[in-house]
């Protein structure tokens, strides 16, 4: 089991041991995040992990042991500090939701954000699906 860690240094890998105890701490480099939530968003097999730190969601797409590629981000108009990761509209595909000030007591919800995000890397195009918006 491994664990993927978030305080003032950013957000740190911490590989285990096997043993219930975990190997020093690799950090990723990348800062500023509050809340995770993980999955394989690129259906590539390996762990991905998707960051929100309120008006931005950064994805970090898995290499495996413990590394990543480089950050790719998305707008979250009014976001903050909740996010959670599923197969809202059961395509397949996982989906983001962050909560909204934008919406009193709402919700962004990203539908298949991060797989966007990851064939943006690839395509270099634009396209990236942008949040609704619903009220609880």
């Amino acid at each position: 089991m491994d664990l993927a860690a978030t305080d003032v240094g950013g957000i740190s890998i911490l590989l285990g041991n096997g043993d219930g105890t975990f190997k020093t701490a690799i950090p990723t480099g990348v800062s500023n995040f509050v809340v995770l939530a993980t999955g394989d968003f690129n259906h590539d097999g390996k762990l991905d992990i998707a960051a929100n730190s309120g008006n931005v969601i950064t994805v970090l797409l898995g290499k495996g042991g413990g590394t990543f590629q480089a950050p790719l981000t998305s707008p979250n108009p009014g976001g903050f500090g909740t996010l959670a990761a599923g197969d809202l509209n059961k395509n397949g595909n996982p989906d983001l939701v962050s909560g909204s000030l934008a919406v009193p007591n709402g919700l962004n919800v990203l539908l298949g954000m991060a797989m966007a995000l990851s064939k943006r890397r690839s395509s270099e195009s634009s396209s990236v699906p942008r949040p609704s918006k619903f009220a609880r």
